[in-house]
């Protein structure tokens, strides 16, 4: 092994992740916790398989040009892309972006649920910050009932 990789996983790994935490702690003493505002809508009662789609409105305004990330999953309702950004918003030019994602209910009747995790940056004029927040969609699987002539 060279000794540039030996010295970088030795000591600079650890500086890296030392530095991480800090991070981490320095933005909790500062509030920077998860206080991002964020409205989901509910997604229709679908039949085993069939596709949807989950909506979430960022009711701050995100300053522009900084990064946007949705990150989404679920251990039973099929999601196509679990990592969302600006690409997936529905009017980029609006004040409070919406943000659509596809899924596909799963194949047994039951309540589901998609948990995600939502990053953004606000500013104003002394500062941005960034703001996170965590939302939930409740995905309901029912048998479409037969209609009896």
């Amino acid at each position: 092994m060279p000794a540039t990789v030996s010295y970088h996983r030795r000591v600079l790994a650890p500086v890296a992740a030392a530095h991480a935490l800090s991070v981490l702690l320095a933005a909790q003493r500062l509030g920077l916790g998860f206080d991002g505002r964020v409205q989901v809508t509910v997604p229709p009662t679908m039949a085993p398989g069939d596709a949807g789609e989950l909506s979430m409105t960022i009711l701050d305004t995100p300053a522009p040009r900084m990064p946007l990330m949705v990150r989404l999953s679920s251990t039973a309702v099929g999601l196509p892309e679990t990592r969302l950004a600006m690409r997936d918003v529905v009017d980029p030019l609006a004040q409070q972006p919406r943000i659509r994602a596809r899924f596909v209910a799963p194949a047994q009747p039951g309540r589901y649920s998609v948990e995600g995790l939502v990053e953004y940056v606000t500013c104003d004029a002394e500062r941005c910050r960034p703001r996170r927040t965590t939302v939930v969609w409740a995905v309901v699987v029912e048998q479409p009932t037969e209609v009896v002539p």
